[in-house]
């Protein structure tokens, strides 16, 4: 909750957006959501990405959705409780209240329990439930997005979606010029016809960035920068309100390296192990992404992390999201096959690749600057 307007009720100080406040029969309501909704939000039913918070003469309750894309973190401030959207808004020691958690201030003192638990997602065919998913995830993309694009399944899957509602998507690739992402958009781009802004970054440009994204960053591994580099300069050259970024896809349907290790390691049950702790952790990379986003003047839209998505990838058997294909284990395969069912020309659909970091080669340019 941003400084804005102050006001007590009962012990409890609440600062926010005078815009986002409603007072109601001695109560005061504030919600953030993707989509828009009022205070009549309902956690349970609410498929999208939400804080609420309300407060009244028994205390204050704040609830955070299921996969937190939108940032809340909390410490305390003596006996005081602070409770922010940033943690450079708080002194100390900030932590994350966790997604699908309720955190409950009261006469009784401070406790974090959760609200949400993933059920099992129930399908027919599993191609058909996550294209269907797929379809209702897209209606969190907002008219005239800005994409984050590298020409591979979950950035090409994300531009056709916009593209089939009309919504006149800009897709935006970072990276060295000549490098594996910057041929690979321009070919999808070509493919499915969307605009593609070609962002080409050096390593004095990547130096500029270094100290600002540095400076607010919780983590400051070349991992992290080079991946806070892309999605800032993605938004702040594309000049658009929002960024639509893939984020989660890997997770949830297996499409990491290290997946396969650990499929080659102990089978099916160690890869989803893996997916799973990969899945538990997503907000601490959301909040740099949201960051370096929101350094841009812009917000983060994360479809693939979408409820219905999210509970279908939890659902979906690992040997559903690895699958041997002629001697070669092929990532996120169930997602491949939705992503074809929805229109998304084949060669675009089975297209392996690196991830953003490598096949920008942007990270290379980080570990150059860290390393001088």
């Amino acid at each position: 909750m941003e400084e804005g307007l102050e006001t007590r009720v009962g012990a409890v100080q609440v600062v926010a957006d005078e815009g986002r406040l409603e007072r109601r029969r001695g109560r005061i309501i504030y919600v953030e959501s993707i989509p828009e909704a009022g205070p009549d939000l309902s956690p349970q039913g609410f498929q999208g990405f939400f804080i609420k918070a309300e407060v009244g003469e028994e205390g204050l309750r704040v609830w955070r959705d299921h996969a937190g894309p939108i940032p809340l973190l909390y410490t305390r401030v003596g006996d005081a409780l602070a409770i922010a959207q940033s943690r450079h808004s708080l002194p100390g020691a900030a932590r994350h209240l966790e997604p699908g958690h309720l955190l409950e201030v009261s006469g009784e003192g401070v406790h974090e329990r959760p609200w949400y638990s993933p059920g099992q997602a129930g399908y027919g065919d599993p191609v058909e439930a996550l294209a269907q998913a797929l379809s209702d995830a897209s209606s969190l993309i907002p008219p005239r997005p800005a994409i984050s694009f590298s020409g591979g399944l979950d950035s090409s899957l994300l531009a056709l979606m916009a593209l089939r509602r009309g919504l006149r998507p800009l897709c935006v690739v970072v990276g060295v010029e000549g490098s594996p992402d910057m041929e690979r958009a321009g070919e999808a781009a070509g493919i499915l016809g969307v605009e593609l802004l070609r962002v080409g970054v050096d390593e004095e440009r990547v130096k500029r960035l270094l100290e600002p994204l540095s400076r607010y960053l919780p983590s400051r591994s070349a991992m992290d920068l080079s991946l806070a580099v892309i999605f800032h300069l993605s938004a702040l050259e594309a000049g658009r309100r929002f960024l639509v970024v893939g984020q989660g896809a890997d997770e949830l349907f297996g499409g990491y390296m290290k997946y396969v290790r650990a499929l080659a390691r102990g089978g099916l049950v160690e890869a989803g192990r893996v997916m799973w702790e990969d899945v538990r952790c997503l907000h601490l990379g959301l909040e740099r992404d949201e960051l370096a986003v929101s350094l841009a003047h812009a917000s983060l839209i994360t479809p693939y992390l979408h409820r219905r998505v999210y509970e279908l990838g939890l659902t979906l058997p690992p040997g559903l999201k690895l699958r041997d294909v002629g001697g070669e284990v092929v990532r996120k395969y169930v997602l491949r096959l939705a992503a074809e069912r929805l229109g998304l020309p084949r060669e675009l659909a089975w297209r392996q690749k690196k991830a953003a970091q490598y096949g920008s080669r942007v990270e290379r340019l980080v570990e150059r600057v860290l390393n001088r």
